[in-house]
């Protein structure tokens, strides 16, 4: 999404409604050499914060353009869930696994993340358990105690 952007894509604007937004920069990973970490900051102090606490969040307009990207605060009191999945580009075209997910999903809202590499699904109503890793698959799902970093 990034800082210059001045609207949310259609089908993010359910996310709107939850003033759970926050800002993050992005800094190289010392513990993962080439990779790099998303770092929560706070939209109203423009400092490195802890994206649990709802002082640090805000509006969409208001964590744009604070740092290199907005992202936003899953909680259990909201309807979301994020599915996070790792490395699934290959060779210019979605990995069977992905495109199965993608498929699955529909009327969600779909991105590519941060490194290019994946993809992050976002959706709307009767969430699934939280916090299931399949690592072999390279596939996170989230429902709360959770930033997605919005591309």
């Amino acid at each position: 999404m990034g800082a210059n952007v001045k609207t949310l894509p259609p089908a993010f604007e359910a996310l709107r409604s939850f003033n759970q937004f926050i800002a993050y920069k992005i800094v190289p990973d010392a513990s993962r050499p080439g990779k790099m970490h998303k770092k929560p900051v706070n939209p109203h102090t423009g400092l490195v914060a802890n994206p649990h606490d709802p002082k640090t969040w805000a509006t969409f307009e208001q964590a744009q353009g604070v740092a290199d990207g907005v992202g936003f605060v899953l909680t259990a009191a909201d309807p979301f869930f994020f599915i996070d999945i790792d490395n699934c580009a290959q060779n210019g075209q979605w990995s069977p696994l992905a495109k199965e997910l993608m498929q699955s999903t529909d009327g969600c809202a779909i991105e590519v993340s941060q490194s290019g590499s994946g993809l992050h699904i976002i959706g709307l109503g009767i969430k699934p358990k939280h916090a299931c890793k399949n690592v072999a698959l390279g596939i996170e799902l989230y429902t709360e105690k959770r930033f997605v970093a919005l591309t």
